[in-house]
């Protein structure tokens, strides 16, 4: 039986800027003294977390989510800093490690996945399905119209901010 390596790391003094997400975390971890700024999502909590995240003097800014987090994770602890705004969705318990495992190396090499359900390209090859954009930020792939739908609760907050920093010179094919 194959583990994922669980690995239990602090941020302490660290920066980061215009990315789609500034961190995401799903364990137990101390972020202290850091910066993230004009990012969609600041911090985003995954719902596989274990023990405790804390947050200490950090600086969440121009951020439209600052932290995100499913419904069956613990909420954040903050030590002396403002409470951020935290933004909970409903828990999806739809991948198992071994998607998981999939869709990070599809990330890393680029390939798209359904953002919803994590059928990879490859999958659908052998079906009459295939993976579209999201119609309005072209950032995010569907192998359905279902899956879309399923997931825009966690996509909707984020949509908007994608479409007006992300430019394609090659659009795919979107659902409507």
């Amino acid at each position: 039986m194959e583990y994922l390596l669980k690995v239990e790391v602090d941020f302490d003094n660290v920066i980061i800027e215009n990315c789609s997400i500034g961190m995401v975390v799903r364990a137990n971890v101390e972020i202290t003294n850091c910066i993230i700024n004009s990012s969609n999502v600041g911090i985003q909590i995954f719902k596989f977390i274990k023990g405790a995240v804390v947050l200490e003097n950090n600086s969440i800014t121009k951020c439209p989510i600052e932290i995100s987090r499913s419904d069956d994770v613990p909420v954040p602890t903050f030590k002396g800093e403002k409470n951020h705004a935290i933004k909970t969705f409903p828990s999806i318990d739809l991948r198992n490690e071994n998607i998981l495992k999939d869709v990070r190396k599809y990330k890393r090499e680029g390939k798209r996945y359904c953002q919803q359900c994590g059928k990879t390209e490859l999958e659908l090859e052998y079906t009459s399905k295939t993976l579209k954009a999201c119609g309005n930020c072209k950032t995010v792939f569907y192998c359905s119209p279902e899956c879309q739908q399923k997931a825009w609760k966690l996509h909707e907050p984020s949509c908007a901010v994608m479409k007006k920093n992300k430019s394609y010179s090659n659009k795919p094919k979107a659902y409507k």
